[in-house]
């Protein structure tokens, strides 16, 4: 399956040149039926993700299981333009990875925490230290353009190569924090 995008001229748009767009052809003997997904359930976001659409719904439960206590409303992350043909109720955030929405690794967990929470991102790093990859990291950092979130909360510590952009918490805060939020229990 394909996502596609089309433009529609309302009456508004007059002061667009019409010759700009190029109307879209469809075979007479077989009529494209457009869809949009509707994911409104964890579990529709669950069987969209295992059918190999590029969504993925990032639940506080993930982030529970990669040490970090925290409580959030679930965000489906997708790419463009798939994410604007997806009809929910859940916070929508873009990806630039299909890869990454298809099969997420603790680095893109980290990288979509960027987003929502910075301190949670540097936290899922701190406990997951061992099986993080800098090198992955960084590049998911950079294809998301988020150099400053991953300076703010000092990713530069798992990956040195991020480059700094803009101001970083001091360590003592950040220590401060981490210690506030340590987990109560593993999770089997």
């Amino acid at each position: 399956m394909q996502p596609s995008v089309s433009f529609v001229r309302s009456p508004s748009d007059r002061a667009i040149p019409r010759d700009l767009f190029v109307p879209e052809t469809r075979p007479f003997h077989r009529p494209v039926q457009r869809t949009r997904l509707r994911i409104d359930t964890p579990e529709r976001a669950e069987k969209a993700h295992r059918a190999g659409l590029p969504v993925y719904l990032l639940r506080p439960e993930t982030v529970i299981m990669l040490g970090y206590p925290i409580n959030f409303p679930p965000v489906l992350f997708s790419v463009e333009p798939t994410l604007s043909g997806v009809d929910t109720q859940f916070r929508k955030l873009p990806s630039t990875s299909v890869d990454a929405i298809r099969d997420p690794r603790i680095e893109d967990v980290i990288v979509m925490l960027l987003q929502l929470d910075e301190l949670a991102a540097r936290a899922v790093a701190e406990r997951n230290r061992a099986e993080l990859r800098p090198a992955y990291l960084l590049k998911r950092v950079l294809q998301e353009n988020l150099e400053r979130a991953a300076t703010l909360v000092r990713l530069q510590d798992f990956a040195p190569a991020i480059e700094a952009v803009g101001d970083a918490l001091p360590k003592a805060t950040l220590e401060r924090q981490m210690r506030k939020n340590s987990p109560k229990q593993v999770i089997p």
